[in-house]
């Protein structure tokens, strides 16, 4: 009887014991079955990478013929639904997807939703790569940006017929191709940035990648677009448009893109008042079409960038006509450098007749040249200028006592900028009229900074090079002293753990002209760890040793060459 006792307790302790490690297996391996919908839902792979400075991971990188195919584990699993977004939309339902993408940089993002509607989410990049031979179009930021309303002109490569144009999922209008370019209207839409989608005449779809689609112009990086003239002015052979025509030589400079916007059906250019080309100098009349009027159809924007021919013929030929036939002019701007503020001071100064601010009094012309902009916050009811000490507009030269009035003073109410180009008589002024006063009077003065330009950065080679002791870069040796001046800047940008410098063929600073054979690091190599931008600004005995010493070389050990720019 005590035995039989003995085997029942022993038999119940192993039951108990094995349910308790059934339970505790459970939910060790696999937790999804043992939370309940109450509970908030996880997406539990760790192969969903995470994103990095604000930009999502890649989930996957695989060719547009290979369908997209992933699976994932949620918790709790019998309680939630799996939904999958691809550019916003829902394209599979469920713990697994398997679908065809097309071409392009796709926005996946995976929701989880339990029936208490508690969700969370996983978002990511998903690459699908063209095929060989897919039709690719130009993939500059300027190509890819559509301004609402226009006709846009691309390049494009592996095409022979298109028959429709979709952005996003809204079709483009008038759509053609020919000779290596497509055209297209860009219709009414949301501003955003879209999938731009081509069909065949076999009904084929083929991905073409992110396009920016935008009310504005396309402005390039570091520039800013500046109206010269805007209204509604219709262009015919007999009635050019010349509302600039003595004002625009004061704008520009060689290198100014001229962009004028027209819409209608018929040709034309810009022009001088002698109807020759503003950029070849070249008319009809040296030979048939020799003008190079360009064919209107729509809205377009035409772009001219001005050379030192440019500018000679306008001085020369009366001026810039918009010339040609069947069109209208809507607006005329140019491209200018973005200004940059630099704050000179910063305080609260009340000007009056009896006490000018002199703060900067011998400081300013040291931080000035022609074409600065001099800004001067002020507040109060009054009235005044920015002038020399001698109580002279810094501008004009000319003052109160030449005749009443003829300083020119502002009459400020509120808070108000006051803005003043400086010129080559500002600089003069400035320099015999002992410097820089605000004057007038009621006025408080708050700041006073300058708008200077940024200079454009012009990329002159782009790519991968590997810098030895025994393979300097020669990539541009022949070709940058034509591009450079005294003053310019040169941005080397590397990789690498190493050093290097510019330098001439002859091993020699770029900068300085010294060598390791004058004395030991006389070179100067700059050590090089990671990514770097290594910047030179060049000097007339840069320019110099460059005509002499044949040429231009990246020096050094043990770092890659990635782009070499100049501004």
């Amino acid at each position: 009887m005590t035995t039989k006792n003995i085997f029942k307790f022993l038999a119940a302790c192993l039951i108990g014991c094995g349910i308790t490690a059934a339970f505790t297996g459970c939910s060790d391996d696999d937790p999804r079955f043992t939370v309940s919908e109450d509970d908030y839902p996880r997406i539990l792979n760790t192969d969903i990478p995470q994103g990095e400075g604000g930009e999502p991971g890649v989930i996957m990188n695989i060719d547009r013929n290979q369908n997209f195919e992933f699976e994932v584990v949620v918790t709790p699993v019998h309680y939630t639904t799996v939904t999958w977004f691809i550019d916003g939309e829902q394209v599979a339902e469920g713990l697994k997807i398997n679908v065809p993408v097309l071409a392009g940089d796709h926005i996946l993002k995976i929701v989880a939703t339990t029936t208490k509607g508690l969700s969370t989410s996983r978002t990511c990049k998903l690459v699908v790569r063209p095929l060989d031979g897919d039709p690719a179009l130009a993939d500059d930021a300027k190509s890819r940006w559509l301004t609402i309303g226009t006709t846009k002109t691309i390049d494009c490569t592996n095409v022979s017929s298109v028959s429709k144009i979709f952005i996003g999922k809204t079709e483009a209008t008038n759509v053609s191709y020919a000779n290596g370019k497509l055209t297209f209207d860009v219709p009414e839409m949301e501003e955003g940035d879209y999938h731009l989608t081509l069909e065949d005449a076999s009904g084929t779809r083929y991905g073409c990648n992110v396009f920016t689609v935008s009310n504005d112009e396309y402005v390039e990086p570091g520039m800013t677009e500046k109206v010269l003239w805007e209204g509604s002015y219709d262009v015919t052979w007999d009635t050019p448009f010349k509302g600039l025509q003595n004002d625009l030589l004061d704008q520009v400079q060689a290198g100014t893109v001229l962009r004028v916007h027209v819409t209608g059906e018929g040709q034309g250019t810009a022009a001088t008042s002698w109807w020759r080309n503003i950029v070849t100098g070249i008319s009809d009349d040296d030979e048939p079409g020799g003008r190079g009027d360009i064919q209107i159809s729509g809205d377009m924007d035409m772009e001219f960038t001005l050379t030192d021919l440019s500018l000679e013929i306008l001085a020369e030929q009366g001026g810039f006509f918009m010339v040609g036939n069947g069109y209208t002019l809507t607006k005329i701007s140019i491209l200018v450098p973005s200004a940059s503020e630099r704050v000179l001071w910063e305080g609260s100064y009340d000007v009056t007749w009896d006490t000018p601010f002199k703060g900067l009094q011998h400081e300013l012309a040291n931080q000035v040249k022609p074409g600065t902009v001099l800004r001067v916050h002020v507040t109060g009811e009054g009235q005044g200028t920015a002038a020399t000490s001698w109580w002279r507009n810094l501008v004009t030269g000319l003052s109160d006592d030449d005749e009443p009035g003829a300083r020119g003073d502002i009459q400020i109410s509120g808070d108000m900028d006051l803005e003043f180009t400086l010129t080559d008589l500002s600089m003069q002024l400035l320099a015999e009229q002992e410097g820089f006063f605000m004057v007038g009077n009621g006025y408080t003065v708050t700041k006073i900074s300058i708008l200077e330009a940024a200079a454009p950065e012009t990329v002159l080679w782009e790519g991968s090079y590997e810098v030895t002791w025994d393979t300097p870069f020669k990539g541009l040796q022949n070709d940058l002293l034509d591009k450079v001046k005294a003053g310019t800047v040169l941005s080397a940008y590397v990789t690498g753990e190493g050093q290097g410098t510019a330098a001439t063929s002859w091993w020699r600073n770029i900068v300085t002209g010294i060598s390791d054979d004058d004395e030991p690091g006389g070179r100067g190599d700059t050590p090089i760890s990671g990514d770097m931008v290594l910047e030179y600004t060049l000097t007339d005995l840069s320019l110099e040793i460059l005509a002499e010493q044949e040429g231009f070389f990246m020096v050094g050990n043990g770092y890659t060459l990635t782009k070499v720019t100049i501004k």
